[in-house]
Formats: structure tokens, C-alpha cells, sequence
């Protein structure tokens, strides 16, 4: 009698070690949702995004919660009590009457200066476009403050240590454009540029810094200079040398990386559209593409070849930001010599001059 009592007094006091801090934090937890939707007054049943994250780098998580509709709010409670500890506003909240939406994620951030941070990312989605902004918020001295934004077009986002340093980048997108080698493209075919906005420890705050397609910073670009005719006819020289090249059949990708040193999107857009599609491998790659002038004698789509050798026309725009070449180019065939006016187009853009036009009569 005396071993069962004993062993029931033992099970007993396991089970209240076990069970009280667990029903202490889940009733703190339910304070914090009470608080959270009576202060904002919300419905008693109405959806919060939560996490648990500890804010204030005391060694306990907090507890943490978004409202998602009307006004959005971002709250941080204490985890032993439940109570408040700080409020702040993140948004308005999006409008359904005027086709606008926006979906709230929660999430947290590590970063050198306040180690733990939440992460509100919002995807906005309107009638016929869609972006993301990522709002950063950490506790200083005890109040919710916002302490970076990163932005980014479409819905693609990413929260990860990019660069291995031990905390956590932003990745987003924007879209390439208002740029001369892009300014053709509709939104379906835009160029979008890599957005990573990460920790500056030197400036002591986020800033973003763009990636563009040849995967370089923009900030750290050499300034492209002024063009010049035989600068040009290089250009031109090395361009029609690589679309020569185009043998066998590839990847619509590939074209782009191929090309995207030497012409605009523009240009590289437009000759895609010429391609023949190789659907059984019969010029090369299997499910590739390829230019009609490498299998018949339709040069339609080849760029004239400019000589290095002869005198070209040259022209830059009164902002120099545009160049134009014509070249009168004696060729030879099969029933002689003869000759064509040929015309090219440049722009100058982030990544230097290319060619944006290119063509004979």
C-alpha cells in the first residue's frame, strides 16, 4: 500500500512538473491573443499570423503576432504572463472594392545588431501586376521599431544567409527597365534584375544592392565611356562573329547568355522570335532552336557584316547615350562584286555600348 502511494505521489509530481509550465505558456499565449484583438478590435475569432522569437535576446522566446486584414499591426507580449510589450503598426491593409490584396507571412531574421528580428513579408496583388515588400522590425529599448525594407516586383522573395556571413539577406526582383536595351519589351518578356538587401555593418542599417544579368553589383561597375566609330565596328565585327557561330540548335536561354554582351534585349528579344524550333534533333540539340540561316540560304535574319578596314559614317546622339554607323560594304558572290548599305544602331547601357539595330538594304 504504502510503494503504490508512493509511486502515485511520484507519478503525480512528474506529471505537475511536466504539465504546469507548458499550460502556463499556453495560457499566456491565449492572454496575448486576447489583448492583441481587443486592443485592435478585432473578432474574437479573427486570424492572426504568429511565431515565437525572442525579440529582446533575453534567452526566452516571445510571443509574436500579426493581424492580417484592416489596419496590421505587428505585437510582441511576454511569454510568462501574456502582457505587452510592444505595438507597431505595419499597414492599412489592402482594399477587395478596387481590386488590391494583399497575403501577410511572418517570420524571423537574424541580424548582427538586435540578433533576432521579425520579418513581415507582403505579397500585393492588384489587377494586373503583383509586388512584395518586406518590412524588418526589432525591439530597441524595449519598442517595436522598424529597421529595414526590402522591395521587389512580382511575388518571389527570398530569407536567406546568401552570402554565408551567419545572418540573413533579402532577395527580391526588380524589373529591368526604362533602360534603351529593354525599353522595346513588353512586362511579359521584362528583364528582372537580383535585389539582395542585406546588413551594411559600417552604415549600421540595410541597403540593397542590385545584381544584373551578368551577375555583377551595379555599384561596382566601371563607367562606361564614350563610343567611337572604330570602338563600333568592333563591336559590330565581334556580333556578326557570334551569330555565325549559332550552328547547331540550343536553348531559347542560351541565345541570351550568348548574346547579351554584345546586343540589347531588345534586339536579342526580336531575333528569338525568328528561331526554328528542332523538334527531332535533326540539326543538333533535340528540342532546340536555330537560326534559318544555319541550314538554307535565308539570311533574312543575319546581321549585314561591317568591314573594320573600310570608312563608316558615325553619328552620337546630342545626349550620347545613342550612336549610329552606316557603311557602304563591297561584297563578293557568285556572279561578281557588289555592293550594300548597311546600318547599325547602339545604345549605351549599365553594361556598355550595344548593338540595338543591325541591318542592310
Amino acid at each position: 500500500m504504502k510503494r503504490w502511494l508512493i509511486a502515485m505521489l511520484a507519478i503525480t509530481a512528474l506529471f505537475t512538473v511536466i504539465t504546469e509550465p507548458a499550460m502556463a505558456a499556453g495560457k499566456a499565449t491565449q492572454t496575448a491573443y486576447t489583448a492583441f484583438r481587443q486592443t485592435l478590435k478585432l473578432p474574437a475569432n479573427a486570424p492572426l499570423k504568429s511565431l515565437n522569437a525572442d525579440m529582446n535576446n533575453d534567452g526566452v522566446s516571445d510571443i509574436v503576432l500579426l493581424n492580417t486584414s484592416g489596419r496590421v499591426y505587428l505585437g510582441v507580449y511576454r511569454p510568462d504572463n501574456g502582457k505587452l510589450i510592444s505595438l507597431a503598426k505595419v499597414g492599412e491593409g489592402g482594399d477587395e472594392a478596387i481590386d488590391y490584396h494583399e497575403e501577410y507571412t511572418l517570420r524571423t531574421i537574424k541580424n548582427p545588431l538586435f540578433k533576432i528580428g521579425a520579418a513581415v513579408v507582403i505579397n500585393v496583388y492588384t489587377g494586373n501586376s503583383a509586388f512584395v515588400t518586406v518590412k524588418l522590425y526589432a525591439l530597441k529599448s524595449g519598442k517595436l521599431v522598424q529597421a529595414g525594407t526590402a522591395d521587389g516586383a512580382g511575388q518571389n522573395v527570398e530569407i536567406a544567409d546568401t552570402n554565408k556571413d551567419g545572418y540573413q539577406e533579402i532577395t527580391t526582383w526588380e524589373e529591368y527597365s526604362y533602360n534603351p536595351d529593354t525599353d522595346n519589351l513588353s512586362r511579359a518578356d521584362s528583364i528582372y534584375d537580383r535585389v539582395v538587401t542585406q546588413w551594411d555593418t559600417k552604415q549600421g542599417k540595410y541597403v540593397s544592392v542590385v545584381y544584373g544579368q551578368d551577375g555583377k553589383r551595379d555599384d561596382q561597375r566601371p563607367k562606361v565611356g564614350t563610343l567611337t566609330a572604330p570602338q563600333a565596328l568592333t563591336i559590330l565585327a565581334n556580333a556578326y562573329k557570334l551569330q555565325t557561330s549559332f550552328e547547331k540548335a540550343r536553348s531559347d536561354e542560351s541565345y541570351t547568355l550568348a548574346m547579351a554582351s554584345l546586343f540589347t534585349f531588345n534586339y536579342i528579344f526580336e531575333f528569338k522570335q525568328s528561331l526554328l524550333y528542332d523538334s527531332d534533333g535533326g540539326f543538333g540539340k533535340k528540342g532546340g532552336y536555330i537560326p534559318a540561316y544555319s541550314i538554307s540560304d535565308d539570311y533574312s535574319d543575319l546581321m549585314p557584316r561591317f568591314n573594320l578596314k573600310q570608312s563608316a559614317t558615325f553619328k552620337l546622339s546630342a545626349d550620347k547615350q545613342f550612336a549610329a554607323l552606316s557603311q557602304k560594304v563591297t561584297l563578293s558572290g557568285e556572279e561578281g562584286t557588289y555592293t550594300i548599305n548597311a546600318y547599325a544602331e547602339f545604345c549605351k547601357t549599365k553594361y556598355g555600348w550595344k548593338v540595338n539595330a543591325a541591318y542592310a538594304n
